[in-house]
């Protein structure tokens, strides 16, 4: 009887063993694909909200400078003297407007996106960061989701778990009493 409850005990640890260890394969390789993918795509998402932004601040300004074109004069001739050199002798000229910031982090003011344009806070920011710095302290994480290597450990990892649950099943006959 003590050998019969040593090998149950031997099969259970087995069992547990494998299935874990299935498990952890597994687990990387079905989750962490997707939820790179889903990250690279808010990185996307929030550069296609910039170029919008700046796609739309040219735009209204194109629109004021065809405007003054068609109502100033002034314009018209500022432009010509600025761009092609053409302008009354003797005149100097002084550039007035707005210079560029020395610090590109500091913001221009009136350049300030709607709030609706505002990209979306992270799905799970603690998740966020705790992927970040698994994949910062672990690189062989990139194996889990690189094409080649991810079917490979998914076989295993699925391997494992069958041969798990195949054990379970063979032990459960086992136990049974012969006729």
């Amino acid at each position: 009887m003590t050998e019969l409850a040593r090998a149950i005990g031997l099969e259970t640890l087995l069992f547990w063993l494998m299935a874990l260890t299935g498990g952890a394969v597994l687990a990387p390789c079905l989750l962490l694909p997707p939820w790179l993918e889903h990250e690279a795509q808010r990185e996307r998402y929030a550069a296609a909200l910039a170029n919008r932004e700046a796609a739309r601040l040219a735009a209204e300004r194109a629109e004021r400078d065809m405007q003054f074109l068609k109502d100033d004069p002034a314009y018209v001739l500022r432009l010509a003297e600025q761009e092609f050199g053409l302008g009354p002798a003797n005149m100097i000229t002084v550039p007035v407007g707005p210079t560029p910031p020395e610090h590109p982090d500091v913001p221009v003011p009136g350049l300030a996106t709607r709030p609706s344009d505002a990209p979306a806070a992270p799905l799970l920011p603690e998740l966020t960061e705790f992927v970040a710095r698994v994949q910062a302290r672990y690189p062989y994480t990139d194996y889990f989701v690189s094409d080649p290597s991810r079917a490979v450990f998914m076989i295993v990892g699925g391997g494992l778990l069958v041969t798990a649950i195949v054990l379970l099943g063979n032990a459960g006959r086992r136990d049974e009493p012969a006729p």
